[in-house]
């Protein structure tokens, strides 16, 4: 499937009465190689105008950060900064979200980037030292619905793992997650 293909599939169910009346913005997950490929700013635009409000990039060099930030300041495009648990790559972090906010840039969520590449111990380390990512002063924003980590600990298939969602989504709001 391709991009524009996707694109095009968005803004018909964006434009949906049924969408309309649930409201809710409407967030895409890529790699930094797609944007990177297309162009920032092309693809900023086309995901906006298909219906987008912002974007997860796992994989964002925190480096490039800067240059995505006055594009989506422009067209209020918002996207997640992910972290992959290096302690430089925090360090990093902390600088160009201060960067950000002095562009005026303020709608900067944190993810901690469960899953990609982390072991199960990993993630249920990261889960419990959720709060470490406070220092950043975002939101803190957690995907853990049906991850490895949960089929893996409990032996059933992710198609099963709800109840182990619920826990975890759990365990990560009363750990800080937002």
């Amino acid at each position: 499937i391709k991009v524009e293909q996707i694109f095009v599939a968005i803004k018909k169910l964006v434009q949906s009465a049924e969408w309309k009346e649930i409201g809710v913005p409407l967030v895409c997950m890529v790699s930094f190689s797609l944007v990177h490929h297309r162009g920032p700013e092309r693809f900023i635009t086309q995901a906006k105008e298909s219906g987008f409000s912002g974007a997860i990039i796992p994989d964002l060099p925190v480096e490039e950060a800067e240059d995505l930030a006055g594009i989506a300041k422009k067209t209020d495009f918002k996207f997640t900064f992910m972290n992959n648990n290096n302690p430089k790559r925090r360090k990093v972090m902390l600088i160009v979200i201060e960067q950000l906010k002095q562009l005026g840039v303020s709608d900067i969520i944190v993810d901690p980037g469960f899953g990609f590449g982390k072991t199960v111990d990993h993630n249920f380390s990261i889960l419990k030292n959720l709060q470490a990512f406070r220092l950043f002063e975002r939101p803190i924003l957690v995907g853990l619905s049906r991850k490895s980590m949960i089929s893996k600990t409990l032996g059933i298939p992710a198609a099963k793992c709800l109840n182990g969602t619920t826990a975890l989504n759990t365990m990560a709001l009363l750990n800080g997650a937002t």
